[in-house]
């Protein structure tokens, strides 16, 4: 499985410390987001991710929240 962004996010956003403030551009709503979650969908927006760091079991959950939120995408291969 591969981990895209959706199409039409620009991933707005504000920091203070560690927590972030991100605009979901399809559905209007605002999320808090920890930094993990938002150093992740940084990385998946420059392609900087291995797809085999994504099958680390710790990040499924992460990854399952942030598709959940219609921030990510998961395609088959």
């Amino acid at each position: 499985m591969k981990w895209q962004i959706t199409p039409g996010q620009s991933l707005r956003h504000r920091h203070w410390g560690q927590d972030y403030v991100l605009y979901n551009d399809l559905s209007g709503a605002t999320h808090l987001l920890d930094e993990p979650a938002m150093s992740l969908l940084l990385a998946l927006r420059e392609d900087a991710v291995d797809a085999a760091e994504l099958d680390d079991p710790e990040l499924a959950g992460v990854l399952a929240g942030l598709a959940g939120l219609h921030l990510l995408t998961a395609l088959r291969c």
